[in-house]
């Protein structure tokens, strides 16, 4: 459990490529994904650097909300309402998530950091 944002992350990027690409019916779609998912590269990248259980734990949140605004995306792109110039959507879509992804990476930063620095050392017993 101590890598539980790797996992998570992995899980949505390898089904949000297939997704991606099932959905659009096209193997062009594989060339985009990595844009689409970019957020996703970054969580990947933050999980592996981080150990704390928190900060995993926040990851983990961040990346199935991404996965959730993804399939969202896709399914409007799509299915409701499929157009010839649908992909450049994917292209956007990951920018209108920002902010809240940045809040996500910046939360679990500092979850991070905070356990580092706030070891309990042992009293001191003085000589006698």
């Amino acid at each position: 459990m101590k890598k539980s944002g790797v996992t998570v992350t992995l899980a949505a990027i390898i089904i949000g490529c297939i997704g991606i690409v099932v959905t659009g019916q096209s193997l062009f779609l594989l060339a985009i994904a990595p844009v689409a998912l970019a957020p996703l590269l970054v969580s990947l990248g933050c999980a592996l650097g981080m150990t704390e259980r928190s900060s995993q734990r926040t990851l983990s949140i961040g990346s199935l909300l991404y996965f959730a605004w993804m399939t969202f995306v896709v399914v409007s792109v799509f299915l409701i309402d499929p157009d010839p110039l649908a992909p450049i959507a994917l292209v956007f879509a990951p920018f209108y998530s920002l902010p809240i992804m940045i809040l996500i990476w910046i939360a679990a930063t500092v979850q991070q950091y905070s356990y580092e620095t706030t070891t309990v050392t042992p009293p001191i017993e003085p000589r006698s």
